[in-house]
């Protein structure tokens, strides 16, 4: 990628970031939604 050594700790770390973050609100989104759209109902018996 053409970038100096020392810089690309910090692009490695940045890009690491915000692949979790994406992780992170896609897990959230994930979360919310389906407690919205299938919620769950508990047949006793």
């Amino acid at each position: 990628m053409q970038i100096p050594e020392d810089r690309a700790f910090f692009f490695s770390t940045s890009i690491l970031t915000v692949g979790l973050v994406v992780l992170v609100g896609l897990i959230a989104a994930t979360v919310i939604l389906w407690s919205t759209l299938t919620p769950l109902h508990y047949v006793a018996g």
